[in-house]
């Protein structure tokens, strides 16, 4: 994330992410902070910085932040960058793997008592068949995806 200083200036402190890589579904206000995590947020910060009028700040992915003025009065702007992650790249997938009848069947029965290695092995080839059958079409549908720009 950018942070762009506009006007006046903000003393911003950050903490090393909580979270490794988080996802966008990680979010602070739903997770909330375990006693161990509150406790180092409450710790000195791992940064520190001031930032006035033209300058930007940036925190890489998941790192914790505070933001505080230091002048009578501060305007800043958040630019947030969404990073493609491996897991977008598996849900995206997934939701263009739903149009196959061969992903939607049902699964078969007693699966759940299945040799996990003969299990894997079925989950394998079906999702090799499925792009070996879709490749061309899957790489054009993936481009064009809500939120692919």
């Amino acid at each position: 994330m950018f942070l762009a200083q506009v006007q006046g200036a903000k003393q911003w402190a950050a903490w090393t992410p909580v979270i490794r890589d988080p996802l966008e579904t990680d979010q602070w206000i739903n997770r909330g902070f375990t006693r161990q995590d509150r406790d180092r947020i409450d710790g000195p910060p791992d940064f520190t910085a001031t930032i006035a009028a033209g300058d930007v700040l940036y925190l890489p992915r998941g790192w914790v932040h505070s933001g505080h003025t230091t002048t009578d009065h501060s305007f800043h702007l958040t630019i947030g960058v969404h990073l493609q992650t491996w897991h977008s790249l598996l849900r995206d997938l997934a939701i263009a793997a739903a149009e196959d009848p061969a992903i939607r069947g049902a699964l078969p029965p007693g699966l759940a008592r299945a040799d996990p290695d003969v299990l894997g092995s079925t989950v394998h080839k079906l999702f090799s068949d499925w792009v070996a059958r879709s490749q061309a079409d899957l790489i054009r549908r993936l481009i064009r995806l809500p939120g692919r720009g």
